[in-house]
């Protein structure tokens, strides 16, 4: 899968200002059909997905989390045609 143009998995892991107005014109190019008609229904729960762990030299860093992290977003490109709802 080729991923969207304002992601670079590099940045994973530090603080940056995002390319929120890249990301919307590329999801503007990809046709949503609403979630009530998704079947079967899936939820991806984010759980304390606090930006001090993953960040290497935040307070309360978690060994590995860049590397999680950036799995969970690469998962989420991958799986969004299905994915209904996202909870953190």
């Amino acid at each position: 899968m080729d991923f969207p143009d304002f992601y670079n998995p590099e940045r994973v892991g530090t603080l940056y200002q995002p390319a929120i107005v890249a990301a919307i014109e590329e999801g503007q190019q990809t046709h949503c059909n609403p979630a009530k008609n998704d079947d079967p229904r899936i939820l991806l729960l984010l759980i304390d997905a606090q930006v001090d762990f993953v960040l290497e030299d935040g307070s309360l860093n978690v060994p590995g989390a860049v590397e999680d992290m950036r799995r969970t977003i690469e998962w989420l490109f991958r799986n969004s045609e299905r994915v209904t709802n996202i909870l953190a």
